[in-house]
C-alpha cells in the first residue's frame, strides 16, 4: 500500500470538514456560493457546478462520504491519485482530470435537480479513463477559443522549429529561426551546441510556453475539460455557450464514435 501525499491528506480532511452539516444521500451535491476552494478554483470549477459522477460511476453517496471517495481509510492501495470527475455546468456535462480530492464547499441539490441532470448523464458517453487528458481552453474577450493541449510532444526535442510552427507560436518561431541562422553562419560547431541547447529548453518548457504565449495573446483561462480528443471539448464549449467560437477548430469526423461503457476501466490505464 502507498502512503497518500500530505497534501492530498489536508484535502480529503478538508473536504470531510465541509461535510459536517447535512448527511443526505440519493441526491447529487454542487459547489455552493462563495464556497469554491483555490485549487478548484484554478481548475476553473465554478460555484453550482453540480458534481455527477466520479470515475464514470454517478455519485449519491453525500457530502460526508465525499472525502473517503476519493481516499479509504486504508490508502490508495497503490493505485494512482487521479480521478476522472463529471460535472453538470447550465445543463452540459463535461470532464475533468484531478490529481487531489475536491475541498471546496457542497450544497446537496433538490430532488428536481438530481432527476434532471441523471436524465443529461443518460446521454453522456465515456470513454476509457487512459484515454482522457485535459485540455485548457483559453478565451478572448471576443469569445474565440484556443484548445490548448499538454500532452509531452517528441517533437519539442526533435524538431523544435516545426514543434512551435504546429502549435503557431510564430514570435517564437522566428526568433530561434535567425539564431540558428546566425550561430550557423558565425561557427558550425556554435550551431550544433545552440541547436542542444534549443531542443532540450523547448523540450522541458513545453508546458509554459504554450500557456504564456495564450496568455500573451490576452486570452484568460476559461475551462479546464478532459477528452479524449479537441473536438469532444470544443462541442462542449459551444453547448455551454453558442457564442463560443474555435479557434482553429478541427472538422468533425465522419467516423460514427462507438457507445462506451459508462463504467470505464481505469486500471488499464495504470
Amino acid at each position: 500500500m502507498i502512503d497518500s501525499p500530505p497534501e492530498e491528506l489536508e484535502a480529503v480532511q478538508a473536504a470531510g470538514s465541509l461535510g459536517d452539516g447535512d448527511d443526505t444521500q440519493g441526491r447529487l451535491i454542487k459547489i455552493s456560493e462563495s464556497g469554491i476552494s483555490v485549487p478548484d478554483f484554478v481548475k476553473r470549477l465554478d460555484e453550482n457546478d453540480i458534481l455527477v459522477a466520479i470515475d464514470g460511476k454517478i455519485y449519491l453517496d453525500g457530502i460526508k462520504n465525499l472525502s473517503t471517495t476519493f481516499i479509504p481509510p486504508g490508502g490508495l492501495e497503490g493505485q494512482e491519485a487521479k480521478w476522472l470527475l463529471t460535472f453538470c455546468r447550465s445543463g452540459v456535462i463535461f470532464d475533468i482530470l484531478l490529481e487531489r480530492p475536491l475541498s471546496s464547499v457542497f450544497l446537496v441539490t433538490t430532488q428536481e435537480e438530481t432527476e434532471s441532470v441523471k436524465k443529461i448523464l443518460s446521454e453522456h458517453k465515456f470513454d476509457d479513463f487512459q484515454n482522457y487528458e485535459n485540455f485548457e481552453v483559453y478565451k478572448s474577450k471576443n469569445r474565440t477559443c484556443d484548445i490548448v493541449s499538454f500532452k509531452k510532444d517528441p517533437l519539442a526535442l526533435i524538431f523544435p522549429i516545426l514543434w512551435l510552427s504546429k502549435n503557431r507560436l510564430y514570435t517564437p518561431l522566428s526568433v530561434i529561426s535567425m539564431v540558428y541562422v546566425f550561430s550557423f553562419f558565425l561557427n558550425f560547431y556554435l550551431f550544433l551546441i545552440v541547436a542542444v541547447i534549443i531542443s532540450v529548453y523547448m523540450d522541458r518548457a513545453q508546458e509554459n510556453l504554450l500557456r504564456s504565449f495564450t496568455m500573451y495573446a490576452d486570452k484568460f483561462h476559461y475551462m479546464t475539460i478532459a477528452a479524449s480528443n479537441e473536438i469532444d471539448v470544443a462541442t462542449i464549449l459551444k453547448n455551454v455557450d453558442p457564442r463560443n467560437k474555435v479557434r482553429f477548430e478541427k472538422p468533425q469526423s465522419k467516423k460514427k464514435r462507438d457507445t462506451v461503457k459508462k463504467t470505464m476501466n481505469k486500471s488499464a490505464g495504470m
